[in-house]
């Protein structure tokens, strides 16, 4: 089973490693026997080649490995672990060993004395090397090569030339191999040359197959696109979306007091899916069964969330779905104009397309890269998306070893699990016993996304009441303001009363005041006409 980052290796075999590959590195050591500590088989006792020596030969200082071992406490898998992990994380002198890359492990086992380990990785990692150790056994093959002497010198299969009677085929086939090792391309070479003489063409053809079936073959027409750092950026702030999707409709669900029960929600969703129905007999509230539908969705496929929140008419649920879907249809749209733009560049029929993105871009972005392209182009196209350092990602040839083993069941969020292998347990054992623990951390690494999960959504919480309040307090603040002018309305309306009470009070005292002064008016005008009669 090859590794997910084989094809990485073979086309580059510098290409620097990261921490992300620590998983797939520890499964290439044990699938060839190296898990942090050698055995004498004949006096089963520990050699003293552990990974502290295997540290050292990558790059990491006494300093750093001495406390690695106390911090693990002679547990040999985890003592592997943390050495590998500095060595993919730079620590120490590893530049100087070469990096972090398939080569110098494959170099730091063979200075420690795993040979057998080493040349297996060696061999797995390299298809063109695997395919040329094939032809050791070949006694043919070796009879002839000497013969072909001067053709491999020429193409720079061997370092000098040989005069075919002093030089035995093992020896030029060692040299063809570290040539090719070096170089995959030389494999094509040196099969051209065999495909030259009538008497080695069967075998040199046997070659090209083989290489054309690892590598791709030259007569078909294929392009290279260069994914812009933007597209890949807004790939990696959809997942982010998706994510706080399922993060609200969750919210949405667990606060509605008018939400179904859990009994209900697991039976529409088995209904949706009839295989999902064991795993959500296991699931015990909401979080765990959205976290199940999120494990069957895709960015561009959220089927299942949408069917759950149409069949229980959540209205607010229903329109984070669709703005999440409008936005994906968008990203798929500036994708697809991208892409037809490359496409145009060529005139004739593609069988296959290479899309490159960024070296620092994540796996889970080249899956949906590769997913997206696959969705917007015609499906006679054969698409693979690889980093910039040519680390892979093909979707029909990867698997993961963590899937083929069914670990145990997480009971609750808080729980530490942890394995232990049982006394009498065999070597044939030993794989099961190795992808269970591997489980076992998968699953601890999960629990403790979910407590990050849970201590997201209780500051979401949290900040959406923090906004209540505040805005509570603004309105506080603006009836105040409120009631503030409409008293100082009344202030001025009541002044303005008083003014006018004191103008009318006024007003009537001089009206007052003057029908006086006409009553004694009259009263002389009386006198005087009673004077001048009489």
């Amino acid at each position: 089973m090859a590794s997910p980052f084989s094809s990485s290796v073979s086309v580059d075999p510098t290409n620097q490693l990261k921490i992300t590959d620590l998983p797939e590195v520890l499964q290439l050591l044990r699938r060839h026997g190296y898990y942090g500590t050698s055995y004498d088989l004949a006096q089963t006792r520990a050699l003293q080649t552990t990974s502290y020596d295997l540290g050292l030969f990558l790059g990491l200082s006494p300093a750093t490995l001495d406390v690695i071992t106390k911090d693990t406490k002679g547990d040999v898998r985890r003592c592997l672990r943390e050495c590998l992990t500095k060595w993919l994380l730079k620590a120490d002198d590893v530049e100087t060993k070469g990096g972090p890359t398939i080569s110098s492990l494959i170099s730091a086992l063979r200075k420690l004395g795993e040979n057998e380990a080493a040349d297996g990785i060696d061999m797995e990692m390299h298809p063109a090397c695997r395919i040329l150790a094939h032809y050791y056994s070949n006694r043919f093959l070796l009879s002839v090569l000497p013969e072909l002497g001067i053709s491999l010198y020429g193409a720079e299969l061997i370092q000098k030339m040989i005069i075919p009677r002093y030089i035995q085929g093992e020896s030029l086939l060692d040299e063809i191999q570290a040539a090719v090792c070096a170089d995959y391309k030389k494999l094509e070479t040196f099969a051209d040359i065999l495909c030259k003489y009538r008497v080695t063409a069967d075998i040199g053809r046997a070659i090209m197959r083989d290489y054309r079936e690892a590598y791709g073959s030259d007569d078909e027409i294929g392009l290279k696109i260069y994914l812009p750092k933007s597209v890949t950026s807004e790939l990696y702030l959809m997942q982010l979306k998706l994510a706080d999707t399922f993060f609200i409709v969750r919210s949405i669900l667990m606060r509605n007091p008018q939400s179904p029960s859990i009994d209900i929600i697991k039976h529409v969703l088995g209904r949706y899916d009839m295989t999902l129905r064991p795993q959500l007999a296991l699931r015990k509230d909401v979080h765990n069964i959205l976290q199940l539908v999120r494990e069957n969705s895709s960015l561009d496929d959220v089927s299942m969330l949408e069917y759950l929140v149409n069949e229980f008419n959540i209205e607010e649920a229903k329109l984070v779905i669709e703005e999440y879907k409008a936005a994906i249809e968008k990203l798929k749209m500036k994708l697809c104009q991208f892409l037809e733009k490359e496409l145009l560049k060529v005139s004739s029929l593609l069988d296959y397309i290479t899309i490159i993105v960024d070296k620092d871009t994540g796996y889970s972005v080249l899956k949906d890269v590769q997913r997206l392209s696959s969705a917007v182009l015609s499906d006679d196209v054969r698409i693979t998306v690889v980093r910039s350092d040519y680390s892979m990602w093909e979707d029909s040839k990867q698997e993961s070893f963590t899937n083929t083993y069914v670990g145990p069941t997480v009971q609750s969020k808080d729980t530490t699990l942890t394995t232990e292998v049982p006394a009498g347990t065999t070597e044939k054992d030993e794989d099961q016993v190795m992808l269970l623990q591997e489980k076992v951390e998968s699953i601890q690494k999960q629990l403790e996304e979910e407590k990050e999960f849970h201590e997201k959504e209780k500051q979401f919480i949290i900040k959406k009441y923090e906004e209540e309040i505040l805005q509570q307090k603004r309105d506080l603040i603006q009836n105040e303001e409120r009631i503030a002018t409409l008293t100082e309305q009344q202030e001025e309306v009541t002044g303005d009363l008083k003014h006018k009470t004191e103008q009318y009070e006024e007003l009537r005292s001089d009206n007052e005041l003057t029908h006086k002064q006409l009553e004694e008016l009259e009263k002389e005008l009386k006198g005087e006409k009673l004077r001048k009669r009489s």
